[in-house]
């Protein structure tokens, strides 16, 4: 996207040229010298007056959806969209309790049954009711972080409310949290939330509410198999039960599901493939870093859900400056994704040759 016509294109020659021209109207006979005072001046001014010119382009940019960043975006977000930066997701551990003596009957511990750590910071809340049964001593459950972050390796294993004969035990550190929302995350975001102000059950909708139940969801595909069935199709490389949890908690609530609409979560399936072939490359020049540079292209690539893998799309890819042919082994043919799956690239052998045409 080009940036707005507010946004400068500063050159320090036509603004020293401009400033000067404005000297010479106020004094018709003035001759410009290098080192003279007035020429110092005005180098002086014309540096301030760039220096100005870029803070502005940096101020107005903060304007822009396009070209906001940071706090900028923030407040851009929420005073024209109403829309937060989603602060992270939080992680999970494993936990058991335990019974210090065997009891005649069940032992409840509800949902959001709280825990923290012992130095008071930091808590932790059970996710589901889990029951130790008549007779036995013990039983797993999962309790989540309260802070949004990836990971972290934090035990807390005090009751806050402790419950007789109750004993906890954490079994692992917190995992499959994450950071908060980047700002082309929440940028993708705010152009999609438009749909929530339409009217409910609307593709847009579907995906807007999925996207912000979980940071760590990457893609999201809303398919209607038949009348009055959604299928609310998502992806995400670290998915897991709670995801799946808070995503339909999400599309359950009233503003968001009509009731004539039977809205199913799911899981996109992941179809792994491998790149396999060879490279040409001019000779002449430094193979190795131009077979880097190709290969490299695939760091970053993704695919949507549906979206099918083409072969024109990867030789694209290595057929960067200097080389001269590409010759794909696998795939050999384009890979057709269904609705309900995501491309996954799993690994890229790619060899290389150099030419011997001069």
């Amino acid at each position: 996207m080009t940036l707005p016509d507010v946004v400068q294109t500063l050159s320090y020659d036509e603004i020293l040229n401009e400033n000067l021209s404005v000297v010479k109207s106020i004094l018709p006979d003035y001759r410009p010298a290098e080192g003279d005072n007035v020429m110092l001046v005005l180098r002086a001014f014309s540096d301030r007056e760039l220096n100005l010119k870029a803070l502005f382009n940096i101020l107005a940019k903060g304007f822009f959806l396009s070209t906001a960043q940071n706090n900028d975006l923030d407040n851009l977000a929420e005073t024209l969209y109403g829309i937060y930066r989603l602060p992270g997701s939080k992680p999970y551990a494993d936990m058991t309790f335990s019974l210090t003596s065997i009891l005649a009957y069940d032992v409840l511990i509800p949902a959001k049954f709280e825990l923290v750590d012992e130095t008071g910071s930091h808590f932790a809340k059970l996710l589901d009711d889990v029951t130790i049964k008549a007779g036995e001593t013990s039983v797993n459950g999962v309790i989540e972080l309260q802070e949004e972050t990836i990971s972290s390796k934090v035990k807390i294993e005090i009751q806050v409310s402790p419950l007789p004969y109750v004993k906890v035990k954490q079994l692992n550190d917190f995992i499959n949290g994450s950071n908060p929302e980047s700002d082309e995350e929440l940028k993708e975001r705010i152009r999609v939330s438009l749909a929530d102000k339409s009217t409910a059950g609307s593709s847009l909708t579907y995906k807007s509410f999925t996207l912000k139940s979980d940071e760590r969801i990457e893609d999201v595909k809303v398919l209607s198999p038949s009348a009055g069935v959604v299928d609310v199709v998502y992806y995400s490389s670290v998915a897991d039960n709670v995801m799946q949890e808070r995503i339909e908690n999400s599309l359950n609530a009233d503003e968001v599901r009509p009731l004539t609409d039977l809205v199913q979560v799911k899981k996109a399936n992941e179809i792994s493939f491998d790149i396999t072939g060879e490279i040409t490359i001019k000779s002449g020049v430094d193979a190795s870093s131009i077979y880097t540079n190709a290969v490299n292209n695939f760091n970053t690539i993704k695919f949507k859900i549906g979206e099918d893998v083409s072969i024109a799309r990867i030789i694209n890819l290595l057929m960067i400056e200097n080389v001269i042919d590409v010759n794909l082994t696998a795939p050999t043919a384009n890979i057709v994704i269904d609705d309900y799956s995501i491309a996954i690239l799993n690994n890229v052998n790619i060899s290389y040759k150099v030419s011997n045409e001069l």
